[in-house]
């Protein structure tokens, strides 16, 4: 797949109730996705954009697990004849789920081999959300991530082996960018947040079915969007398939659209 950096949407939710942005950058049409996510462990992803020419995520399929939490749960009350709830819970286990790698994995290679395999086999795309930036959430809830830039890269690497060929969407470091901006990551300075990002946008996109979109935090975090945009170009925004927003937050869909394409047309959308 080949994908030009256009002004396109894809709208994700976050939490299990709000709206994530993914846009490229440079077109003029939108079309959009539904998608919701579990921060932590998943977010998840319908898509219901028009075209493939308004979007390369367009008609997308993305993965369903068939093993999830929800979906075991639904057969468990099937089984007992508990159908009221298994109708109830359904619509949950039939959400598209994208996996929050945040470094859990002793082999993360395997780990993304498996999910984009399973994917591929039920004619879907797997969506990941790679976490793991040295100095994670700036020592707050989620803290940890990887130990230093080399191991960081290193992991990245694995990520992007194990999907090999297949087709995937990876969210690059949900706040990453976000952290840089106000100073609150001790661990690295913003010039090496943005440079370590650059590289793992390099990494990503030397697999040829992968599309990558670097988290810019949400619509109300970061009021300065000239200096976002600015930290997204050193951070290798051009390289990939665009930014992500509201990945990890609450914010609605309507201020995450508005707040996009400003951003979007500050790097030339």
């Amino acid at each position: 797949m080949t994908h030009r950096f256009s002004r396109r949407s894809l709208l994700a939710a976050a939490g299990g109730t709000v709206a994530t942005l993914l846009l490229p950058g440079c077109g003029s049409t939108a079309a959009s996705a539904d998608t919701t996510s579990t921060a932590g462990s998943t977010a998840t992803a319908t898509a219901t954009a028009t075209t493939a020419a308004q979007s390369p995520l367009a008609g997308t399929a993305f993965y369903v697990d068939p093993a999830s939490d929800a979906a075991v749960q639904v057969q468990e009350w099937l089984a007992a004849g508990n159908t009221a709830d298994a109708a109830q819970l359904q619509p949950v286990a039939g959400t598209p789920v994208a996996t929050w790698f945040s470094g859990q994995h002793a082999d993360p290679g395997a780990a993304a081999a498996e999910l984009t395999a399973a994917a591929t086999a039920a004619g879907q795309v797997a969506v990941i959300v790679a976490y793991d930036v040295p100095g994670r959430d700036a020592g707050s809830y989620s803290a940890g991530g990887a130990a230093d830039a080399d191991t960081y890269l290193a992991w990245v690497g694995a990520i992007g082996a194990g999907i090999g060929d297949a087709e995937a969407v990876v969210i690059l470091e949900p706040d990453a960018i976000a952290h840089a901006l106000d100073g609150s990551n001790t661990s690295l300075t913003a010039a090496e947040c943005y440079a370590l990002l650059s590289s793992a946008v390099d990494v990503l996109k030397q697999q040829p079915n992968v599309l990558v979109y670097v988290d810019a935090g949400n619509s109300d975090w970061v009021v300065d969007t000239s200096a976002l945009a600015t930290a997204l170009l050193a951070s290798g925004v051009r390289r990939a398939d665009g930014f992500a927003l509201n990945v990890s937050n609450y914010q609605t869909t309507e201020d995450s659209l508005a707040y996009g394409e400003e951003l979007s047309d500050l790097l030339g959308g």
